[in-house]
């Protein structure tokens, strides 16, 4: 009797199944179908493209923990263009103070190499990425100390007058930073007046001195708000006689105007109005200056 319930199991499983009081379903085959082939396709290219992307993350952390133990003085760098590679790449990835920290080892380990110099070039910059901006300025002043004739020291000159202006805050603060910024600015263009970086430098400039102009400004129109008309008239004219190509100029001259008629010199208004009309015809603050004149 076993050995018939075995044949019947084997040779005929929907005999068996009636024996076993179940009920009989014919397996699927799902092997072939569309829906199972896709799953696979997607399964085998998921893992494919899983596996470099894993070796990647493993070189990164691997150069990570490298440049970290080098930084940390765990592990003794083994030449200039060793760390000079990982700085590039830590500035590449946004990582700037751990680039700026491995430009400056640069110097420190291998000093007579020609890469040194540059290396304190890259480190200036990352700091200045990083709004590190003393520590910016303190190596860019002694790269121009130590190179006042180099190749690279008009950028030099150049990027420390950028740490000034990135510091520059709103007219209703000191401008103190935003003197020295135009000073840097001047005194680069006086040494490179045709160079790389020269016509930037002069739109940075214009900017500067039109924030100076505008700190000027806002003090002269409150002397003008609480009647103070000679010392506003003062203001007024020191910002067209120093700052005459910044954008405040125009608003200055009609305030000149202006001024001078709450003095009762209808004179100085009438010269002002001209000078507005010969220097900025089209502008809003000649046709006002017009208007207040004529009254």
């Amino acid at each position: 009797m076993a050995y018939c319930l075995k044949i019947a199991r084997v040779g005929c499983p929907a005999l068996w199944c009636l024996r076993r009081g179940l009920a009989y379903r014919k397996k699927p085959k799902v092997f072939n179908s569309p829906l199972y082939l896709t799953v696979l396709m997607r399964t085998l290219l998921a893992r494919l493209f899983l596996i470099p992307a894993l070796l990647l993350l493993f070189v990164a952390g691997c150069d990570s923990r490298d440049a970290l133990s080098i930084i940390n003085g765990e592990q003794d760098p083994e030449s200039a263009e060793e760390l000079m590679t990982l700085g590039d790449k830590n500035r590449r990835s946004g990582d700037y103070e751990n680039a700026a920290a491995l430009y400056a080892l640069v110097e420190v380990w291998f000093p007579l190499d020609a890469r040194a110099r540059d290396a304190q070039l890259l480190a200036a910059y990352c700091h200045y990425w990083d709004r590190e901006y003393e520590s910016a300025l303190t190596i860019l002043e002694r790269y121009i100390f130590l190179n006042p004739g180099g190749s690279k020291t008009d950028y030099a000159y150049f990027l420390r007058a950028m740490v000034f202006y990135d510091q520059i805050p709103d007219v209703y603060r000191d401008q103190a930073v935003t003197k020295e910024a135009l000073t840097a600015f001047n005194e680069f263009l006086t040494l490179y007046p045709e160079g790389r970086y020269s016509e930037e430098a002069r739109v940075r400039r214009r900017e500067v001195r039109g924030q100076i102009a505008g700190q000027e400004m806002v003090v002269a129109r409150y002397y003008l708000s609480v009647g103070n008309y000679l010392a506003a008239y003062n203001g007024f004219q020191e910002v067209v006689l120093e700052y005459r190509d910044s954008n405040q100029a125009p608003e200055a001259y009609y305030r000149l105007v202006e001024t001078s008629l709450a003095l009762g010199l209808r004179g100085e208004a009438a010269r002002h109005r001209n000078t507005l009309v010969q220097r900025y015809p089209d502008s809003e603050w000649t046709a006002r200056a017009t208007v207040l004149i004529g009254t």
